[in-house]
């Protein structure tokens, strides 16, 4: 759908490529760890999430920032949510 999207906009070998890859593995770790640190800081907004269970979610969170990396990527997914649902 995105591709679609911006067609005509994106250069169509960019739009055909098919190795992208998102932001995965060890870039999550060290970035929710230090630079972008602040995101997973951030309060969530469950108010405004009411798709989330708060209890699980904390949970989640609270392991990740203590060393427990196999949920990294769901973490991020949640954290950027926030962000962008913060911004709206």
């Amino acid at each position: 759908m995105l591709r679609e999207s911006l067609k005509g906009r994106l250069p169509q070998q960019k739009a055909d490529r098919t190795d992208k890859q998102g932001c995965v593995g060890k870039e999550i770790h060290s970035l929710l760890r230090g630079p972008l640190r602040h995101l997973l800081e951030a309060p969530l907004s469950f108010d405004r999430l009411s798709m989330l269970n708060p209890d699980k979610t904390k949970d989640l969170m609270r392991n990740f920032k203590n060393g427990d990396n196999d949920r990294a990527t769901m973490v991020w997914r949640l954290v950027v949510l926030n962000d962008w649902m913060q911004e709206q």
